[in-house]
C-alpha cells in the first residue's frame, strides 16, 4: 500500500504520519476493541496468539498486549501495568509468585541503574560494574563517592564512601549517627552468633531518667544524664564515680593537691585529741541484708562513719539515699600532725630524762 515494491506481505508507505501510517478502526460503534493478532504457524488452538490493540479483553480505551489474557496495559493517561490491568502508579509490575525486574548493562564494567527525579532534584540507584559491582544510591549530578550510599557484594555498607572497610563504614566531615526512639529507650545490641540472651551486650538510653547504660543480664555501667556521674555496678547518685564492689589498680591514684589551687591553708589543731577520739575497728559487711551492694565476706579494717563525723565531720560524705562514707585519705594529715605532736612530746621527755640522769650522776 503506497508502494510498488513491497518488502513484506503487507508493506505500507506514506509521506504523512498523522494518527500513524497504519490505522485500525472498528466500525461497530458499540465495541471499543481495535486490535491486531500475531499467530505462529504452529498455533493450532489459538492459545499462542498474541494480541495488541485497544479495548482487548474488555479493557476499555486501554492499549493492551496479551496472550489468552492481558499481559501489559497502557492507560489513556500513560500509566503502564505489567501483570496488572489497573495500574494506579505510572509503572506497576505484578506477579502471583516471585516478581523482580532486571536492568542489565552489557559488558563487565558497565553501569545499570534507575533514576528518580522531579523538575529540580533527583536520585539514582546504580549497579556499578566499573567498581566491583557496588550498588550505589546517590544524588543525580555525577558520581560522587562522598555523597553516596554503597553496598558491596559481600554486604558491607558505606555511607560517604564507595569502599567500605566494615559492615557499616561512615565517612565524612564530622560524621554523626543518631538513634532516636519515639517511645521507649533507644538501644544498640552486640552479640556473637549462638549467644544466649543473657550474653548479649546492650547500650541504651534510659527513657525515665536520661541515663546511658551498658547492660548484660542487668545494668553494669551507668552514665548519669546531665551530671555525667559514672556508676560501675550501681547508680552513681551524687558521686562522680561510684563502684559497687572491690577494685584494684597498678598505677598511682592521686588527689589534686597543688598549692596554686588552695587558699585559707591552716595547720591541723588538736590532732592528737582528734585521733584519740576516733576508734579503729575490724568488721564484716552485712552482705546478706544488702545484696545489691555486692559486699564481700572478708574481714576489713576501718572506722565507723557516724563516729568519725562527731570528730571530723569534714571527712564524711552522705550519698543520695542517706548512706555515709569516709574519705580515708583526708584522715592522713590529722595522723601526720598527731605523730609530729607526739614525737615532739617524746623529744621533750627524752631531754628531761637526760637532764635528770646527768644530775643524778654528778651527786
Amino acid at each position: 500500500m503506497g508502494t510498488l515494491e513491497p518488502a513484506a506481505r503487507l508493506h505500507v508507505s506514506s509521506p504523512t504520519s498523522n494518527f500513524g501510517m497504519l490505522r485500525l478502526e472498528n466500525s461497530n460503534t458499540g465495541s471499543n476493541e481495535a486490535s491486531i493478532g500475531f499467530k505462529p504457524g504452529s498455533d493450532a488452538t489459538g492459545l499462542d496468539t498474541w494480541v495488541a490493540g485497544v479495548g482487548a479483553w474488555g479493557e476499555t480505551d486501554d492499549f493492551v498486549i496479551g496472550k489468552v489474557a492481558p499481559k501489559m496495559v497502557i492507560t489513556g493517561d500513560g500509566r503502564v501495568g505489567i501483570g496488572d490491568t489497573n495500574p494506579v502508579n505510572m509503572l506497576e509490575v505484578r506477579r502471583s509468585s516471585a516478581c523482580w525486574v532486571d536492568i542489565e548493562a552489557d559488558g563487565g564494567e558497565g553501569v545499570a541503574g534507575i533514576g528518580f527525579s522531579n523538575d529540580s532534584q533527583g536520585w539514582e540507584i546504580d549497579l556499578r560494574g566499573d567498581m566491583g559491582d557496588i550498588l550505589g544510591f546517590m544524588h543525580l549530578g555525577g558520581f560522587q563517592p562522598e555523597a553516596m550510599l554503597a553496598i558491596e557484594p559481600g554486604g558491607d555498607i558505606g555511607i560517604g564512601t564507595d569502599a567500605p572497610e566494615r559492615k557499616l563504614h561512615i565517612r565524612g566531615n564530622n560524621p554523626r549517627v543518631l538513634i532516636e526512639s519515639t517511645s521507649l529507650g533507644a538501644e544498640v545490641n552486640f552479640k556473637h552468633t549462638g549467644d544466649a540472651s543473657s550474653d548479649v551486650w546492650a547500650i541504651y538510653k534510659e527513657d525515665s531518667n536520661e541515663d546511658l547504660r551498658f547492660f548484660q543480664g542487668g545494668d553494669k555501667v551507668w552514665i548519669q544524664g546531665g551530671t555525667g556521674n559514672v556508676g560501675i555496678g550501681g547508680s552513681p547518685g551524687t558521686n562522680k564515680l561510684y563502684i559497687n564492689g572491690s577494685g584494684c589498680y597498678t598505677g598511682s591514684w592521686g588527689g589534686c593537691s597543688d598549692l596554686k589551687f588552695k587558699r585559707d591553708i591552716q595547720d591541723v589543731s588538736d590532732a592528737v585529741s582528734k585521733v584519740m577520739a576516733m576508734r579503729g575497728v575490724s568488721f564484716l559487711w552485712r552482705s546478706d541484708e544488702y545484696e545489691e551492694k555486692n559486699f564481700d565476706s572478708r574481714r576489713h579494717f576501718g572506722v565507723v562513719a557516724q563516729e568519725v563525723e562527731e570528730v571530723l565531720p569534714e571527712v564524711v560524705v552522705e550519698g543520695a539515699e542517706g548512706e555515709k562514707a569516709v574519705a580515708y585519705t583526708e584522715i592522713v594529715p590529722v595522723l601526720i600532725e598527731a605523730i609530729k605532736a607526739q614525737q615532739q612530746e617524746i623529744e621533750t621527755l627524752k631531754q628531761r630524762i637526760a637532764g635528770l640522769e646527768s644530775q643524778a650522776s654528778n651527786q
